[in-house]
């Protein structure tokens, strides 16, 4: 394991001593965290390969970094044992690699199974992810990586238990309709958390069948759909700071299946879920675990 981190960053010299570190081929960790260079160096640019043991990568707050790579894709593997990436605050990031490459010779992670991209809103091209199982967190930056995982054959994704879709400007009703959320076969955890250009939840989502937690946060959505009581694996409904969620006119009265229900912050939703004298009193009264703002109203 190896953790390097700089209190100041400087592009110049943060590149040249990083030029001269070459960790062992056998490493397993590494975390670079406040480097100021606009590239990284050439141990692990060019030495992908030679890296085969590496299996976590995180890099977090480096204000400059353009590319990761000075590498093509055409490279027949990108850290082969790699279980997790973390890309976090890297601003400038807007690429993989130095040069444009193209989406037919884009290469994969072969066992990728954790990816959290956090605050790169430049990025717009890594080597694909088909292999995730554990989690996908896209947080503040482009949706392009994963609608192009997506277009790839055999099933890519379908492996994949936990997706957090945080802050995606980009994500409207229509490219969210245009997800193939059926081919998610695995998925149970579903988090959509400020999407502030998301009216409704997209219908394909109904083709989720697995899921099991839903969680809806600071989005635009007024209302929940009918088809929410077709996903019969639901389990926990989480709706948070949303203001414009007027009812919960979707779900039946005494929907079997839903057995904890958490409401925060929307305050005509609230209203309509108060005991006894709330219109939606009825839809919800049997779930056994009310949270948040809810739970006061069952005492």
């Amino acid at each position: 394991s190896l953790v390097l981190e700089w209190l100041s960053s400087s592009p110049t010299n943060d590149q040249y001593q990083l030029e001269d570190l070459k960790p062992h081929k056998n490493l397993k960790r590494l975390t670079l965290r406040g480097y100021g260079g606009l590239r990284l160096s050439s141990w692990l640019s060019s030495w992908l390969q030679s890296l085969t043991s590496l299996c976590i990568l995180k890099l977090d707050n480096m204000p400059n970094l353009e590319y990761i790579s000075n590498e093509g894709g055409g490279l027949p593997m990108v850290f082969p044992s790699l279980r997790e990436l973390w890309l976090k605050k890297l601003p400038q990031l807007k690429r993989w690699w130095n040069d444009d490459v193209k989406l037919q010779s884009l290469p994969s992670f072969h066992c990728l199974s954790k990816l959290i991209i956090q605050d790169c809103p430049k990025l717009v091209s890594i080597p694909l992810f088909p292999t995730l199982e554990e989690e996908l967190m896209l947080d503040t930056t482009s949706l392009k990586p994963f609608q192009q995982t997506l277009t790839m054959g055999e099933t890519p994704l379908s492996n994949l238990k936990k997706l957090s879709l945080v802050g995606i400007d980009e994500l409207k009703d229509s490219i969210a309709d245009e997800i193939p959320w059926g081919a998610l076969a695995s998925l149970c955890v579903l988090k959509l958390d400020c999407l502030t250009n998301l009216d409704k939840l997209p219908s394909k989502l109904q083709n989720v069948t697995n899921l099991k937690e839903l969680h809806i946060q600071r989005c635009k959505v007024t209302a929940l759909p009918e088809w929410i009581q077709d996903l019969r694996s639901l389990e926990k409904l989480a709706i948070r700071s949303c203001p414009s969620m007027e009812s919960l006119s979707g779900l039946p009265e005494g929907i079997h299946f839903l057995t904890s229900l958490e409401i925060e912050d929307c305050p005509t939703l609230l209203q309509r879920c108060q005991k006894e004298t709330g219109a939606d009193w009825d839809k919800i009264k049997h779930i056994p675990n009310l949270s948040g703002q809810l739970s006061a109203g069952k005492k």
